[in-house]
């Protein structure tokens, strides 16, 4: 499942205050689908590291049995600011139960990426994964 609000050109209609709205909408489809939610993918606007916006998770429902992901890979990484992602990882683990794993993408996919977008946000990925230690 993936809870996301929508982009145009890699650009959120609505900012977010908080990920409030998604585990609370993680919550209620966990306990109203007819079948187990096994994966739930995270939106987090790539200038987002405040301990609030991260906050809400504490209540996921479940959150060891399912494949976690949040989107902290960011589109225009020339315009975040130096240390965000690395504060993001840092919100996200203690927000989380201890020892809960969880894996990292893009706010809204890749899927309407041009092809010259792709390689560059995969080595993002990678440098992520290997400078911060995240799932």
């Amino acid at each position: 499942m993936k809870a996301s609000y929508g982009d145009s050109g890699h650009h959120h209609f609505v900012q977010p205050q908080s990920l409030q709205p998604q585990v609370q909408f993680a919550n209620t489809v966990a306990t109203k689908a007819a079948r187990r939610v096994c994966f739930i993918s995270f939106t987090v606007p790539q200038d987002r590291d405040n301990e609030s916006y991260f906050a809400p998770l504490a209540g996921l429902q479940g959150s060891n049995e399912l494949d976690l992901s949040f989107g902290i890979v960011p589109y225009h990484p020339q315009d975040q600011a130096r240390g965000t992602t690395a504060r993001q990882v840092q919100q996200i683990e203690a927000s989380l139960p201890p020892g809960t794993e969880w894996a990292l993408g893009t706010e809204c996919g890749m899927g309407r990426m041009g092809p010259d977008v792709v390689l560059r946000t995969l080595d993002l990925h990678r440098e992520i994964l290997q400078e911060y230690g995240a799932n």
